[in-house]
């Protein structure tokens, strides 16, 4: 099971991100964050290296958050098999659930955050955060 949150505090400009797995010390290979950019989440079978280049650049860019995901999700030819959450320094969010993700995989944004979870028991895990 690998399960993971980014979330930000735009009033006080932090951005933050926690990552779980069965994988031992997995951060170094899920997480990412630019400072005063944004932060982000890369599972399943994402290119950690792939999305914080182009997400990150596109978001200083003035791209929106979940233009800037969905843009570099199209142009991954494995992007069906990633997972990604996406949390911009405005605190606007994204995530992606490949339809070749790893099951059983999800995520769930809010107006600050985006959680996502795979090869989990139910959906519930992602869906009660």
């Amino acid at each position: 099971m690998t399960y993971s949150i980014v979330a930000a505090d735009a009033k006080n400009g932090l951005l933050g991100i926690a990552a779980q797995s069965h994988h031992f010390g997995v951060g170094p290979a899920v997480v990412a964050v630019r400072d005063r950019v944004g932060a982000m989440a890369v599972q399943s079978y994402g290119d950690l290296d792939y999305y914080q280049s182009r997400v990150f650049d596109a978001l200083e860019s003035d791209i929106a958050v979940d233009v800037a995901l969905a843009e570099a999700i199209d142009a991954d030819p494995r992007g069906d098999r990633a997972q990604v959450g996406v949390v911009a320094a405005d605190a606007s969010a994204a995530a992606v659930t490949g339809s070749a993700c790893v099951e059983s995989a999800g995520h769930v944004v809010g107006p600050t955050y985006a959680f996502q979870a795979n090869m989990c028991a139910s959906p519930e895990v992602w869906e009660q955060g």
